[in-house]
């Protein structure tokens, strides 16, 4: 049981995304929540990322995880889970659904290559501290499928660890800016393919964003916004100096920054995500000069939470 808690921790880290929000407009008569979605008659529906699902016969939704009230929670890193489902009966199983939404706002990746990077990322062989090696072979890279009238991408990959084999699927379309889709784990392929067919069901909308959809905050007074949402708030850019030393030493790439906007739409706090040393110090004495519209909750501001990237190419001669 330890293996299989430390495979699923593993499995449950997710690429990296912000979760997108619109600024709504002062005449709107209020938000909503991309975080809310509705459970009626064992419909799954969301009106911010719109669709609606029927969950499978023979699923319960896990508590542990994702509440009744199919109030979605943040993923670590950026993302929301909506529904985590497991087989009735079988709550420590290894076999569960875990329907996503990942913004895809800014991402240089289309669906069949965001889907295909997940499945290579995970299906390769560890071993633990403990000595005990987890063998994975990768099974099918990211092909079309259709569901809802949507094109879907499917990639799966097989485990084993200690004589106990199971098969892990992933399949995501782009609906409404974001990677919608599931994460799935069976016992065999065709149990595989049976799961995979829980989006038989799915139903969509017209592909076009709410701008009054927002997602909740993970700290109260804070939204959180994708790169390319807070970017349209941007008032004053100020472009870094390519440091003197990383231009001699041919140092270059992207410095990513998560960055605290307050009230008045000035940077307030700013922390390093990944980038060369070198050309850290100038990324961020550029940011803290940056201003931005204030976001608008209602009439009300409040602090937003953005990631900015910053890339330092050399200049061609």
């Amino acid at each position: 049981m330890r293996i299989v808690c430390r495979w699923l921790g593993v499995l449950g880290v997710l690429v990296q995304a912000a979760v997108f929000a619109q600024q709504p407009g002062n005449e709107s008569s209020g938000t909503l929540s991309l975080n809310n979605g509705k459970i009626i008659n064992n419909i799954y529906s969301n009106e911010c990322l719109g669709f609606s699902l029927p969950i499978p016969a023979g699923w319960e939704m896990d508590t542990k995880v994702v509440g009744t009230d199919a109030r979605a929670k943040h993923i670590a890193g950026g993302g929301l889970t909506l529904l985590y489902l497991r087989p009735l009966g079988k709550p420590s199983g290894v076999e569960f659904i875990h329907l996503s939404a990942l913004d895809a706002t800014g991402q240089a990746a289309s669906v069949k290559e965001y889907v295909s990077k997940l499945v290579h990322w995970q299906a390769h062989s560890v071993r633990f501290e403990d000595g005990t090696f987890v063998q994975k072979k990768l099974i099918r890279d990211a092909s079309p499928v259709d569901y809802g009238g949507k094109r879907f991408f499917r990639a799966e990959f097989k485990q084993s660890v200690r004589g106990d084999t199971f098969y892990v699927g992933f399949i995501y379309t782009g609906f409404r800016g974001y990677f919608l889709g599931e994460e799935f784990v069976a016992r065999t392929p065709s149990e595989l393919d049976k799961t995979a067919d829980s989006l038989l069901g799915i139903s969509f909308r017209e592909d076009e964003r709410n701008s009054r959809c927002v997602e909740d905050p993970t700290h109260p007074g804070i939204i959180r916004l994708s790169e390319g949402a807070s970017q349209r708030l941007l008032l004053t850019k100020i472009e870094p100096d390519y440091p003197e030393e990383a231009r001699r030493t041919h140092v270059k790439g992207p410095v990513v920054l998560k960055a605290l906007i307050g009230t008045t739409g000035d940077v307030e706090d700013l922390t390093l995500v990944s980038g060369p040393q070198l050309l850290v110090p100038a990324a961020m004495e550029a940011v803290r000069q940056w201003k931005y519209k204030p976001f608008l909750m209602g009439s009300e501001a409040v602090k937003m939470e953005t990631q900015i990237t910053l890339s330092f190419l050399p200049a061609a001669k």
